[in-house]
């Protein structure tokens, strides 16, 4: 059933490890913004400037309080065909299942109140029972100085965004794993 999808593992990404159309939008806003986080606002940010193959995967929020009250300004063509309907004019309280706009509410927050870029890596199970990943980037905007007005959120879901997922929970199992490591070498009495 569209829309089904629930994540299973969320990984916060460093802005530097973005696979490169990303990593595109980002330096697109980053060249709109001031030090004062009171630019770019809606009036200032193209959304044709971002690189076109993000575009379906692309939305737009009004900031509401409470976040979950959000509304999507835009909805790119390729989250209809994910979710199953055009949620433009929507609020985030919404979407389906019921554990997505609380976490979604929750992402928006963490925006909103540190006013800069974020960017995630989701792991889940689609629509169709296949594991999948993304690279996930929010973008302030600013039509009030200081606060964020508006958040353009783009999707990746290319291979590359795949390997940058596969890299950070490498890097992460492989720091879980060392202390577990150098237990059992000291157990055994070998030095690492």
């Amino acid at each position: 059933m569209p829309g089904s999808r629930e994540p299973i593992t969320r990984v916060e990404l460093s802005l530097g490890s973005l696979p490169r159309n990303l990593q595109a939008a980002l330096a697109y806003w980053e060249s709109l913004a001031d030090e004062d986080k009171t630019r770019p606002g809606w009036t200032d940010f193209d959304l044709l400037a971002v690189p076109p193959v993000l575009l379906p995967t692309t939305m737009v929020y009004d900031i509401r309080a409470p976040y979950i009250e959000s509304v999507y300004r835009f909805w790119g063509s390729g989250m209809t065909t994910l979710y199953g309907k055009d949620y433009t004019g929507c609020p985030v309280s919404s979407l389906v299942p019921a554990s997505v706009p609380e976490k979604l509410a929750s992402a928006l927050g963490i925006v909103c109140e540190t006013k800069s870029p974020n960017a995630h890596t989701p792991h889940f199970t689609d629509n169709y029972g296949n594991t999948a990943h993304q690279c996930v980037l929010r973008l302030p905007l600013f039509d009030m100085p200081g606060e964020v007005t508006k958040i353009v959120t783009l999707i990746d879901s290319s291979r590359e965004a795949m390997e940058v997922f596969q890299k950070v929970i490498g890097e992460m199992i492989d720091l879980d794993q060392r202390p577990k490591a150098q237990e059992q070498n000291m157990a055994s009495g070998r030095r690492s």
